[in-house]
């Protein structure tokens, strides 16, 4: 496996594919820097196996690591491509525009007379849209620093992931979805006054989020082990859940429309269908703690993977592309991969919900500008 170290255990990471590195919060709530130097970087395969003389990595990989100096108590960091930025979100709330080559604060926002822990962050064009430990959901416009442009209650116990799903046709718009650890997903369209829609609780923390069937269909992952899916636009009535995994769901990614890849708390990555709804196998045992999170790069068919270690996993992902082979190699695979394997859980927090939401900007107007 090739493998980046890491000083610390990473609490979470953005991985910049363009110039190979990883930024990620440590444990100890400081940022990183940690470069990877390899010229042509060659990664193994995720399925045990599929290597080949062409893939080969040392392991672990040589890097260049760096603190970036002056940034306390974090929780979350997310990255643009467009503006070459990253952005990190902390304890008092306050999130910072770091330029990724010399470290230095860009811009900043805050939340007046409010310390709220920005627990999720996802950075947009021309948009960060901020999730935090009291459930609220703000959208702040990265072209100025006055105030959020649109602040609305979305859960009743503190945001666990957010996603964005693209319009699909022209009477689309971009809309943004958070999940709460009270087990309700938060829906809300950009450009609309609308007031946020908010799923029936499905009673078990959801804990990250994904998109499915060309965003038809959203999954939930929970705290439980289950795959929870809503149709869209059907918020008011469960579409279908997919059980199998024995312990939490920490994060998941989409392979194509009918797949899904999940990272466990027993360390294990599974391929699973949906619609009809199957646990292809285990591709693989990256870690022995809960797996963090997942960053599959589809044009390089890469896969990063996090967990509670000193260290983040990369693999070569194209064998999930290839239907036709990779099939039969993770069900031979399962057996093999979780007979001696450790199981480890983190439990979650659970608040009651209450809702509501504040003020509205024309901000949402020029978001394709």
């Amino acid at each position: 496996m090739a493998t980046i170290p890491l000083e610390l255990p990473s609490v979470d990471l953005y991985y910049d594919f363009s110039k190979k590195t990883v930024f990620y919060i440590s444990c100890e709530r400081n940022l990183f820097c940690v470069h990877v130097e390899e010229d042509n970087l060659c990664l193994p395969s995720l399925v045990p196996g599929e290597s080949s003389e062409v893939k080969v990595s040392s392991d672990p990989l040589r890097v260049t690591s760096s603190s970036v100096t002056g940034y306390e108590d974090l929780l979350s960091v997310d990255g643009s491509t467009e503006d070459d930025a990253l952005y990190v979100g902390s304890s008092s709330g306050t999130i910072f525009q770091v330029d990724k080559s010399s470290g230095r604060t860009v811009s900043q926002w805050t939340v007046n007379n409010s310390k709220d822990d920005a627990v999720v962050l996802k950075a947009l064009r021309n948009m960060l849209v901020v999730g935090y430990d009291s459930g609220r959901v703000r959208l702040w416009d990265n072209r100025q620093t006055k105030k959020p442009v649109y602040s609305y209650r979305g859960h009743g116990d503190s945001v666990t992931d957010i996603i964005v799903r693209e319009p699909k046709d022209t009477l689309d718009v971009n809309t943004v979805l958070s999940s709460g650890g009270e087990g309700t997903i938060s829906v809300f369209e950009l450009r609309s006054s609308s007031t946020p829609i908010v799923t029936e609780s499905v009673r078990d923390e959801i804990t990250c989020l994904g998109l499915i069937k060309n965003g038809s269909v959203v999954v939930g992952g929970t705290l439980e082990g289950d795959l929870i899916m809503f149709e869209w636009r059907l918020w008011d009535k469960l579409l279908d859940n997919c059980k199998g995994h024995p312990e939490a769901i920490g994060d998941m990614c989409s392979v194509d429309n009918d797949t899904l890849l999940t990272g466990s708390d027993d360390g294990l990555l599974r391929l699973v269908n949906i619609h009809p709804n199957q646990i292809i196998g285990v591709v693989g045992v990256p870690f022995e703690l809960p797996i963090e999170k997942l960053i599959l790069e589809p044009v390089s068919k890469t896969l990063i993977c996090s967990s509670y270690e000193s260290f983040v996993r990369c693999f070569d992902a194209s064998c999930l592309y290839e239907q036709d082979s990779s099939t039969d190699i993770m069900k031979e695979t399962i057996d093999t991969s979780v007979k001696d394997k450790k199981r480890k859980s983190f439990l979650g927090k659970r608040r009651k919900a209450t809702f509501g939401n504040e003020t509205i900007s024309s901000f949402f107007d020029d978001l394709s500008n």
